[in-house]
């Protein structure tokens, strides 16, 4: 009388696959708390400028004190308009060149789906 092997083999692989999926799971779950805290992170604030931002995320990462937030604001504010002093030149052709792939977007998308992708791109480009 000959005995079944494949029992055994399923017994033996069954924890393995227990681990797996709980790895598997792990890695979904963190990838999602990963993600709602990004989206959080990076949420545009109304009424705060971008080198408040830049100087916020400053502060978490490297742990600075209320002195150095007060004396690196002003120069990354500073900064900040001489980007847009000389990007100024720049700014129609990169309007253009918005405007066409925002076109080409919007053609994919549904009435609703275009409504949401235009309040987006307005609090975006405060």
């Amino acid at each position: 009388m000959r005995t079944s092997v494949a029992p055994t083999r399923v017994a033996k692989l069954k924890p393995l696959l227990v681990v797996a999926g709980v790895f598997a799971l792990g890695g979904v779950a963190g990838a999602a708390a990963a993600r709602a805290y990004t989206l959080e992170e990076v949420k545009p604030r109304p009424g705060v400028s971008r080198a408040e931002l830049r100087v916020d995320a400053m502060r978490r990462n490297l742990s600075l004190d209320q002195r150095q937030v007060d004396a690196i604001l002003p120069i990354v504010q500073d900064s900040e308009e001489a980007r847009r002093k000389a990007q100024g030149p720049c700014q129609a052709d990169l309007d253009a060149v918005r405007a066409a792939s925002d076109a080409k977007i919007r053609e994919l998308l549904t009435a609703d789906q275009r409504t949401r992708y235009d309040e987006q791109s307005a609090r975006w480009r405060k």
